[in-house]
């Protein structure tokens, strides 16, 4: 799935783009760090990295190889020539202990069960006083942004049994994620802290709202459903779209991300 919105993901609309450069930000980053970029994806937060801590070579590592072709040719254009691209699982690193001074990961770690066995892998590969900066989202901040979620849970009963038992669907968490603070500290960091990220945007119409659920992690929820129920989820989005449009016609959108800062 990851392979497949290699080219879309952060792009146009979606807000994911704002949200990697903006933890580099907050990260800050200073010349010389050595970098671990975690599931650097199509290397939105990799090119800004790079260029802060340059001439130290940031490591970007990701499952998705057609994710990180594209991390590739994205730093190419950008004429980013320190960086290294590695196809690694960021449960388990092969990497050697306290290599990195800073490790970042911008929407992942809900991707790996906010395990602290995966806290504790990252903290392993950082230096002593090493920092660990991650976001992952608010779930429910938005309407417009939950509004997927909740429409495909609705229409979960719609999936085939033999389907559904072990379907993503079935799977989705709709939770509020844990204390990301108090995981750290379970994880073994000395300390850690959180605070928020905020983007306020609009979309023109239903279709670009649409649009905008393809290009990330719940396309593995959409794929699941057959043509007709996806359409049927598109209208019962679009009419709910209607409710929430502004006097000006944009329908807008605020996506929060809680960043969490953790030191070694």
């Amino acid at each position: 799935m990851w392979n497949e919105v290699a080219e879309l993901y952060g792009e146009g609309i979606s807000p994911f783009g704002f949200f990697s450069t903006e933890l580099v930000r907050v990260a800050g980053l200073s010349p010389g760090d050595s970098v671990l970029d975690l599931g650097t994806g199509n290397g939105l937060g990799l090119v800004p990295a790079a260029r802060a801590v340059a001439p130290a070579v940031v490591v970007g590592v990701d499952f998705a190889t057609q994710m990180l072709e594209v991390a590739g040719q994205r730093a190419a254009r950008f004429a980013v020539q320190n960086v290294e691209l590695v196809c690694m699982d960021v449960a388990h690193l092969d990497l050697g202990d306290a290599t990195f001074d800073v490790a970042l990961a911008s929407s992942v770690f809900q991707f790996v069960g906010y395990s602290t066995d995966v806290l504790r892998e990252w903290r392993r590969v950082l230096r002593p006083g090493g920092r660990l900066v991650f976001s992952v989202p608010e779930i429910g901040s938005d309407p417009a942004m939950s509004m997927i979620g909740d429409l495909i849970g609705e229409h979960a009963a719609q999936l085939a049994p033999e389907v559904l038992a072990t379907s993503r669907v079935a799977q989705q968490n709709r939770s509020e994620h844990p204390d990301l603070a108090a995981l750290c500290l379970a994880g073994g960091f000395e300390r850690a802290a959180t605070s928020q990220l905020r983007l306020r945007t609009t979309v023109a119409d239903a279709d670009e709202w649409w649009a905008m659920q393809w290009t990330h992690g719940i396309r593995a929820f959409l794929r699941e459903f057959d043509e007709a129920t996806l359409e049927q989820i598109k209208r019962d989005a679009g009419i709910r779209l209607e409710g929430l449009r502004r006097p000006d016609g944009a329908i807008p959108l605020t996506l929060t991300m809680t960043v969490c800062h953790a030191v070694k």
